[in-house]
């Protein structure tokens, strides 16, 4: 049952980073046009757009990465204050006997 359950926290790890890794993988493919054209020719005006496009992306992914770090912190402290109340209250309950 253990494992399982630490399978289905590895699924979701990986979930979390496959979506961070979709919004800085279709940025770095614009990017990649962007640059291009800049190093050709020094300047990136018809690429505008995309040049724009690559950045949300790439804000975007950063965010999410960040977004899931943070997630998975606040659910540790949450699992930590859970087992801290669990054996204060069984400690209370074995004095009280």
């Amino acid at each position: 049952m253990d494992g399982t359950l630490h399978l289905t926290k590895l699924r979701k790890k990986i979930c979390n980073f496959d979506r961070t890794a979709v919004y800085n993988s279709a940025g770095m493919a614009t990017r990649a046009r962007v640059l291009i054209h800049y190093l050709q020719t020094g300047i990136v005006t018809p690429y505008l757009p995309s040049a724009v496009l690559t950045m949300i992306l790439w804000i975007m992914g950063v965010q999410i990465f960040i977004f899931g770090l943070i997630a998975d912190m606040l659910k540790t402290q949450r699992q930590i204050g859970d087992e801290v109340l669990y054996r204060l209250k069984k400690m209370k309950f074995e004095k009280s006997k």
